[in-house]
């Protein structure tokens, strides 16, 4: 990405300052991915499975900034050199073992158990040139770790009532260790707990073209890396995100 922006201030409506910045931005994603899965069938209706994934992203991001200062008149007076940097990798392991079961012919049960487990670096710095030298800006630097598990178990039970009714209900369990610090601040956030989360729905026909339903469930969002992995961009010298 190539931006080029141009600011104009003015004292009294008199033209004082002229400021070009000329932005060029690499965003360079890296990313590998495997899985290996098994799955074993009893009988029909009977099924017991093992899934594992493992994910790897890469993330470079660098960014440079010149900022050409000119007079009112359009004169050039002085440049201003900064860059900034974002390095995140990140992994994430997720495995799974799940079991399905036809209990008669109403009834059909899952159950399973989870586990992800995540850990990334956020490497983020923002330097300015000063006397041909790169000097870091410690207030916009840090090096973030984040090491976050999961582990969850769950089941759900689907039942057939009548020919016009359905319901299903299911309970799952998580419990969540996360962790964030830098290389300087240790347990920035510390967290460990546990949640229950019910689901239930219940389904009534009244006939070939309407229905009616009521559901309840109980859910958490998580944020997003990009979220959870900051980073800096400059709009003009004085402000940024």
């Amino acid at each position: 990405m190539d931006a080029h922006n141009s600011i104009s201030i003015f004292k009294n409506q008199v033209a004082d300052t002229l400021l070009s910045i000329y932005n060029n931005e690499v965003n360079h994603w890296q990313n590998l991915m495997f899985n290996a899965n098994i799955q074993h069938t009893y009988k029909p209706g009977e099924i017991l499975s093992f899934n594992l994934d493992y994910l790897y992203y890469h993330d470079d991001n660098p960014n440079d900034y010149i900022n050409e200062y000119y007079n009112g008149r359009g004169n050039f007076l002085y440049n201003e050199k900064t860059r900034s940097g974002k390095v995140t990798p990140i992994k994430t392991w997720v495995s799974n073992a799940d079991y399905k079961k036809n209990i008669g012919s109403k009834i059909k049960m899952e159950a399973g158990i989870k586990s992800s487990i995540f850990k990334f670096n956020n490497d983020v710095e923002i330097a300015k040139l000063l006397q041909n030298t790169w000097a870091v800006d410690p207030s916009l630097s840090a090096k973030y770790i984040l090491k976050e598990d999961i582990e969850a178990a769950y089941t759900s039970f689907d039942y057939e009532l009548n020919d016009k009714t359905a319901m299903k209900f299911g309970l799952r369990y998580e419990y969540t260790n996360s962790n964030l610090e830098t290389t300087i601040s240790k347990n920035i956030v510390d967290r460990h707990y546990g949640k229950l989360f019910p689901t239930f729905f219940i389904s009534r026909k009244i006939n070939e073209n309407n229905s009616i339903n009521f559901t309840y469930n109980k859910r958490i969002t998580r944020p997003t890396f990009n979220d959870l992995a900051p980073f800096t961009i400059f709009l003009d010298p004085n402000t940024f995100f």
